[in-house]
């Protein structure tokens, strides 16, 4: 094995700062996320500009009027904590859902996730695959053992990679309803390797042009090779490049906003309990990561269905027995929100928060304890409804859930818990708001 010199010792301590900050500049943004969320950004950023660093090295080199060799230690070194950043990225992100298992990120009641969550998931896990094989192989003992022109071609599975990376990402800030900065930021990136890539073949098909006209050699201007990998780059960029402005146009059509007065069809006025095992359906029709497949009209699924709630509601008038709304009365020291005795263990009542003026709700836990959560989605600003068939605080904006007895994000896109209010139990069975 070759040895590894200062310069290599000083780019990886270089690489190891630039990971830190990453994570620290996603800290910045994301201050109120739980750890593993900041990680997960954090990293996962990370590895994609590492990933187009080690694509524009090589094209640098060559603009630079350098040499490009089949293996630079300092391209290859880039590729390495790319790839381990990127794992790291993954294992994190497997816990974020952590209470539906891992399997629950491809599938959802073992039908396939056929949705924008489960897009960026299954391009995820082929890109995470292509990375394990480039690790694998990214040493001395196999650059010696395959030779350069084997070894060469399997490192080129980094443009497939950058593809799949980019759509990954692509999805996930659909998906997220991320900031439209992360959107300019992805392609930004995109444009920056497609611009360097381009470059690199201009250049390298201007010296074989050269070294024909020089030495007289019959060397072919456009090589196999050469036009092979010229040709996938096209495509792969053409297909980036697509896939990103055709979910741009579509993101409106397909994740248009719904009003609060949608909230009502959480609780249509059946008579039928649903099981509960039943697959929630997701709100309002948003693809929003909770969604199996649709019922097929006139299929007995679909007559299943419009005899239960979208997600397994009861009556109107149950579901508003668990998530009435309560007028607090005010009193020393703090503002009655209800009593012991009208909060029976299980149930959850919706409140409006007398300092604040915002939705909020209180519950009674299995433990006998009162806790109060906002009633605020942290995914974006929207009023939660009680969902009385998922038990769960329901978004009906893009579909986020929350657990009503901890305030834990339980499906996406939410994964920022709710805050908590502070309530206490006083002498006489009262259940007093004090303050945020």
């Amino acid at each position: 094995m070759a040895r590894f010199g200062k310069t290599r010792y000083m780019s990886h301590a270089g690489l190891a700062l630039f990971t830190v900050l990453s994570c620290y500049v996603a800290f910045l943004l994301e201050g109120a996320a739980p750890l593993n969320v900041v990680l997960t950004d954090g990293l996962g950023y990370c590895a994609l500009i590492l990933l187009v660093a080690t694509l524009a090295i090589g094209p640098l080199n060559l603009l630079r009027k350098r040499k490009n060799p089949v293996n630079l230690n300092l391209r290859r070194d880039f590729g390495i904590w790319m790839g381990l950043t990127a794992l790291v990225h993954v294992l994190i992100s497997f816990q974020l859902y952590s209470n539906n298992g891992v399997l629950y990120y491809f599938f959802e009641n073992g039908v396939p996730q056929i949705n924008t969550f489960g897009f960026a998931n299954y391009t995820g896990l082929l890109a995470t695959l292509i990375t394990v094989v480039l690790l694998v192989f990214s040493n001395n003992r196999s650059l010696k053992y395959l030779k350069g022109k084997r070894w060469k071609a399997i490192q080129r599975f980094n443009y497939p990679l950058f593809g799949l990376t980019a759509l990954h990402t692509l999805g996930y800030l659909i998906f997220n309803e991320r900031a439209t900065t992360l959107y300019l930021v992805l392609i930004g990136l995109v444009a920056v390797t497609l611009l360097a890539q381009g470059v690199g073949i201009v250049i390298f098909m201007a010296r074989d042009r050269s070294r024909a006209g020089l030495y007289g050699a019959p060397v072919p201007v456009e090589a196999k090779g050469d036009v092979m990998r010229r040709r996938f780059v096209v495509v792969m960029g053409a297909a980036v490049l697509a896939g990103f402005g055709g979910g741009m146009v579509l993101r409106p059509l397909l994740f248009k906003e719904n009003s609060q007065t949608a909230v009502a069809d959480l609780t249509p006025e059946v008579t039928t309990t649903a099981p509960a095992t039943t697959a929630p359906v997701r709100g309002n029709g948003r693809d929003g990561g909770l969604r199996g497949t649709q019922p097929v009209p006139g299929s007995n699924q679909t007559q299943r269905a419009q005899t239960q709630a979208p997600a397994a509601a009861t009556t109107t008038a149950q579901a508003n027995a668990q998530a009435k709304t309560t007028t607090p009365a005010a009193v020393s020291g703090g503002t009655v929100l209800a009593t012991l005795a009208s909060l029976p263990v299980g149930t959850v009542q919706q409140f409006t928060t007398p300092d604040t003026h915002k939705r909020a709700f209180v519950t009674r836990t299995a433990d006998g304890s009162v806790k109060a959560f906002s009633g605020i989605c942290t995914h974006r600003p929207f009023d939660l409804v009680y969902n009385q068939g998922l038990k769960q605080l329901y978004c009906s904006l893009h579909g986020a859930c929350f657990d009503p007895a901890t305030g834990a994000a339980t499906r996406s896109p939410g994964r920022i818990a709710l805050p908590a209010l502070k309530v206490q139990v006083d002498g006489q069975g009262n259940i007093v708001y004090t303050s945020l």
